[in-house]
């Protein structure tokens, strides 16, 4: 790692294991940069995927502001751009109405180059963006 990363020592081992998995497979990452972002997902830089662009999370969550409904989903993009998992949170309350409720999905520990929202409008990042300028 370079001279720009995060201090390690204080880290958990699930943080030292997605750094490790960040820095193992990749390139030297030539500019770490913490952030904290808690706004709407729309126009949120977390949705455009750019090769020389990546993002380690060590807490992500999502929320439904607006309208409950029974979609919400999160499609967490790799390198080249192809999916590496899905999470879902759709918790049917009230099964003889059909009732959703807004549920929101928590993530802990992870990474990811890009995003695919649905249903949810509003996203908490804490975490590190990784470039190679």
């Amino acid at each position: 790692m370079n001279s720009n990363t995060s201090n390690l020592k204080n880290a958990t081992p699930e943080q030292k294991i997605v750094w490790e998995a960040m820095f193992g497979g990749a390139a030297a990452w030539n500019t770490i940069t913490p952030i904290f972002y808690q706004a709407p997902i729309l126009g949120s830089e977390f949705l455009v995927y750019d090769v020389d662009k990546a993002y380690v999370a060590l807490q992500l969550e999502f929320t439904n502001a607006i309208v409950p409904s029974g979609v919400g989903a999160v499609i967490f993009r790799g390198n080249g751009d192809v999916i590496m998992f899905q999470a879902f949170n759709n918790y049917l309350e009230d099964h003889a109405t059909a009732q959703y409720f807004a549920n929101d999905l928590v993530k802990l520990n992870t990474y990811f180059y890009r995003i695919v929202v649905i249903g949810y409008t509003y996203i908490k990042f804490i975490g590190y963006r990784l470039e190679v300028i």
